[in-house]
């Protein structure tokens, strides 16, 4: 009997850790970093900075082989879409007058608004004006 007695009480205990464990886990109130800035307990490192892109020989080696973090400093404007890339630059592609994309109203998502099938030169001629975004990925031209 002194054994049952004992047995009958470890379960408790394992029970009542069991159940504490679940009721933190249920209460995101109480989860660790609850209401903490992002990462706020995270180990800091420091991130080396570029002004130039590196080969992608050098990237590869010094950085993702390394799993080494890395900022390009001003890396959108260093690259040439970022002179290059207009709306009469799409509109002229080959491949714009032909690609027909699918493209819904109401930039605020609305399943209820008919989707439209337009050109991909005719969404980039309208979609300044006209409340539509292109729901497709990007065009195979572009990539």
């Amino acid at each position: 009997m002194k054994n049952i007695v004992q047995l009958a009480l470890a379960f408790i205990g394992v029970f009542r850790l069991i159940h504490a464990e679940v009721t933190l886990q249920d209460d995101p109130s109480l989860w660790p970093g609850h209401l903490e800035p992002l990462a706020a307990k995270s180990k800091k490192t420091s991130v080396e900075t570029l002004d130039t892109f590196p080969t992608p020989e050098v990237f590869f080696k010094e950085y993702v082989s390394k799993i080494r973090p890395v900022a390009i400093r001003g890396g959108a404007k260093l690259s040439k879409a970022f002179s290059l890339w207009s709306d009469d630059y799409f509109k002229g592609l080959p491949g714009a007058e032909k690609l027909v994309i699918t493209a819904e109203s109401g930039k605020k998502e609305n399943r209820t608004n008919p989707a439209k099938e337009i050109t991909f030169k005719q969404f980039v001629e309208t979609y300044k004006t006209e409340d539509i975004y292109m729901v497709n990925g990007v065009p195979e031209f572009l990539q």
